[in-house]
């Protein structure tokens, strides 16, 4: 968020519940609200605030953090698991291996019921 977006949502704030921000103050809410938080999401949820509840918000009560964006990384094709398989006797018979335990397990579930 940027610093003019962090002063929209306080002259917001300070117009809705006729609440006073002095410098310091104002200060305080930039920083925290242009560190991490997200204007739009934050603005969607001061408007659900502001219908929602007659008492003054705190900065927490407003600021929404925008999600850090996951980025895939992608294996090299010889660390696949399709790869080994085809390739790794050893992988491959590990493999077989595994799938016949969990195969039995299913079988004396079953034999239970």
């Amino acid at each position: 968020m940027k610093k003019r977006e962090a002063l929209h949502l306080i002259e917001i704030v300070a117009e809705t519940y006729n609440m006073a921000f002095d410098e310091k103050k104002i200060d305080i809410w930039i920083d925290v609200l242009t560190k991490e938080g997200d204007y739009k999401q934050s603005l969607t949820k001061l408007y659900n605030f502001i219908k929602q509840n007659k008492y003054k918000p705190t900065v927490s009560d407003i600021l929404a953090i925008k999600p850090k964006e996951f980025v895939a990384e992608e294996k090299p094709k010889e660390e696949t698991h399709q790869y080994k398989l085809k390739h790794d006797p050893e992988y491959a018979e590990e493999w077989r291996k595994v799938k016949e335990r969990g195969f039995q397990l299913l079988q004396e579930l079953k034999a239970d019921d």
